[in-house]
């Protein structure tokens, strides 16, 4: 009978992978694109054509001084939201890679329970099987570069940046603490005791790239386009307004 590290000594090496480069094409971001680069030369004409009458206090807003400059302003944004949803996706995926496997032992390390040699192997398999397929599933799901820009749009952003707070991988994540608890319970290993439980994120470096950094990047710029895109809607309703005003005089 092999001994508990033998058996699962694969597990002990660091959690790091060349990482694979995913296809996220910039062209089906283009819809956030127009969206920005429209609302922002919408503003800045509006802005610019009831200036006299408003005076600086609709500067507040910081639109663009010209409309020229809104679309380098909406590419910059999205080419950042682009590269760091690339970088997520790469390092999430070779997490998810590993992570049944890195569960269930420590769940079995942890607990009371014992396997001979042929359980411990089919768990072990099992696990890398649920992993291989959760981390194919993942990249293709996220290759889909909208699903990026889906935060931007929930009723409230997340005041603390969390993987679950992003849509698409919320769904992910819940596929793969679903399985890590189904091989636990068919193997007699405990319940995720940890509060919360679930899925957490490696704090070590995935393929030189830190997950938990990643993300919070991430949401740090979905309350930036959040507060452009808030910002130019209020901004264009005082100008509607303003303008209506005007047909009064």
């Amino acid at each position: 009978m092999l001994g508990l590290e033998t058996a699962w000594s694969p597990i002990m090496a660091h959690r790091n992978r060349h990482e694979e480069e995913r296809a996220v094409g910039l062209g089906t971001l283009k819809s956030v694109g127009k969206f920005v680069r429209e609302a922002l030369e919408r503003a800045a004409n509006e802005v610019e054509s009831t200036r006299q009458h408003d005076g600086p206090d609709l500067k507040d807003h910081a639109p663009p001084e010209s409309p020229d400059s809104a679309p380098a302003a909406g590419d910059e944004l999205l080419s950042e939201l682009l590269e760091l949803g690339r970088e997520i996706t790469a390092a999430l995926v070779e997490d998810l890679r590993e992570y049944p496997e890195h569960e269930l032992k420590r769940r079995y390390v942890e607990s009371e329970v014992t396997l001979d040699e042929r359980r411990i192997n089919a768990l072990r398999a099992a696990a890398r099987k649920a992993g291989a397929t959760l981390a194919t599933g993942a990249a293709r799901r996220l290759a889909i570069a909208q699903v990026w820009q889906e935060i931007v749009n929930v009723d409230s952003l997340p005041s603390e940046p969390s993987l679950r707070e992003i849509p698409a991988v919320r769904e992910i994540i819940v596929g793969l603490d679903r399985r890590v608890e189904e091989l636990a319970a068919e193997y007699g290993l405990p319940c995720d005791e940890r509060d919360p439980p679930g899925y957490r994120a490696s704090t070590g470096l995935i393929s030189g790239k830190h997950l938990p950094a990643l993300v919070r990047r991430y949401c740090g710029l979905a309350h930036r386009i959040r507060t452009v895109r808030d910002g130019l809607t209020e901004v264009q309703e005082r100008a509607r307004k303003k303008s209506k005003a005007d047909q009064w005089k």
